[in-house]
C-alpha cells in the first residue's frame, strides 16, 4: 500500500469498481486531473464515486468515521485481505447506520496514523464528531468529547467502542496525558525507550503523580527547569534527561498537517442501500485475486 491513499466517498451512490490500476492521492483534492473519488488498496481493488450532488449531513448525523485500513488487511505480517472484507462489512452493517466513512491508507511522505489525525482535526473544526476506527493504541492520544475510537475485537468478532469514559476508568487520568505518559514510561511496539532505563525509580507511579499537577510533559519539564517539582531523583531525571524525553515525545506524536483536504462529499450521509453491492463486489474481486 505505498503510496496510496483509500478515501472512501459518502455520496449518494458508492459502487465498487474492480481495478488493477493504482492512481496516486495528493491532498485528497484530485485524481488524475478528475473530481473523483478512487480507493486503492495493494489487493487492486478502486471504489469510485458517481453521484451528482452531495446531500449535507444533518443534524442527526454527527459523526464522520475514519478508517484505518492497513492493520485490518494484515494478520500479523501476512496479508489477509479477506479480514479487511469481514471487518469492513461489520462496520457497515452493524456501527455505522449510514455515518459516512473515510478510509485512509496512505499519502505519500506521510503515514496513515497522520493522515487519520489530520482528518479528525479538519472533522472537528467543521463542527462534527469523529470516530476511528483502529486498533491502534496511538489513537488514544486523539480521545476527547468528540472524539471516539472503534477498535476490532478479534477474540469476541466485533468492533467495540472506546470513549473518554473508558480511558479515564482504566488508566485514572485524562487523554490529554496520555502522550506525555507514554513519553516517559516508553513503548516497546514504537520502539520509544522509558526513562527508567536511565534514571531507575522513576516509574509509572511517578510519571502519573507528576502529570496530575503539571498537565502535559512540556509544563513538567518547563517547571523543573526553574523549580523543584518532586524528590532528588525524579529533579534530576527531569532537569537530565529532557532532550531524550523530547525525542519520545517527537516520535510518538501524531502529526495534523498532512497535505490532504476534507471534502465536503466525504461528510454526507452514506446511502445503506449501497453497501451490500458494493461489499459483494469486492468480495468477489479479492477473491479472483487469491
Amino acid at each position: 500500500m505505498e503510496g496510496m491513499t483509500a478515501l472512501i466517498p459518502n455520496n449518494n451512490s458508492c459502487i465498487w469498481h474492480p481495478s488493477l490500476a493504482l492512481t496516486e492521492v495528493r491532498g485528497g483534492a484530485s485524481i488524475n486531473g478528475k473530481r473523483k473519488n478512487k480507493i486503492n488498496i495493494r489487493c487492486g481493488i478502486r471504489l469510485e464515486s458517481q453521484s451528482q450532488r452531495p446531500t449535507a449531513l444533518v443534524n442527526e448525523r454527527r459523526r464522520v468515521f475514519l478508517l484505518d485500513v492497513y492493520p485490518l488487511c494484515y494478520n500479523g505480517n501476512q496479508p489477509r485481505p479477506s479480514a479487511f472484507i469481514d471487518w469492513i462489512r461489520m462496520l457497515f452493517s452493524r456501527v455505522t447506520n449510514k455515518d459516512p466513512i473515510i478510509a485512509v491508507v496512505k499519502i505519500e511522505d506521510a503515514e496513515a496514523d497522520d493522515v487519520v489525525a489530520t482528518l479528525a482535526d479538519q472533522v472537528l473544526k467543521r463542527g462534527l464528531k469523529t470516530v476511528i476506527a483502529s486498533p491502534d493504541k496511538d489513537f488514544k492520544q486523539l480521545i476527547s468529547e468528540n472524539v471516539q475510537l472503534v477498535m476490532p475485537m478479534p477474540e469476541f468478532g466485533r468492533w467495540s467502542f472506546y470513549s473518554l469514559k473508558h480511558y479515564i476508568a482504566q488508566y485514572d487520568s485524562d487523554p490529554s496525558a496520555d502522550l506525555s505518559l507514554r513519553c516517559m514510561v516508553g513503548d516497546e511496539s514504537d520502539c520509544v525507550p522509558s526513562l527508567k532505563q536511565v534514571a531507575p525509580g522513576f516509574g509509572r507511579k511517578t510519571a502519573v503523580k507528576l502529570l496530575k499537577k503539571h498537565g502535559s510533559l512540556e509544563n513538567l519539564l518547563n517547571a523543573a527547569a526553574v523549580r523543584t517539582v518532586g524528590k532528588p531523583y525524579a529533579q534530576d531525571a527531569l532537569t537530565k534527561y529532557g532532550d531524550f524525553l523530547r525525542r519520545n515525545l517527537q516520535v510518538l506524536s501524531l502529526r495534523r498537517d498532512v497535505a490532504v483536504n476534507l471534502e465536503e462529499g466525504w461528510c454526507c450521509a452514506r446511502d445503506t442501500r449501497q453497501d451490500i453491492v458494493a461489499l459483494s463486489k469486492l468480495e468477489g474481486k479479492l477473491k479472483e485475486l487469491r
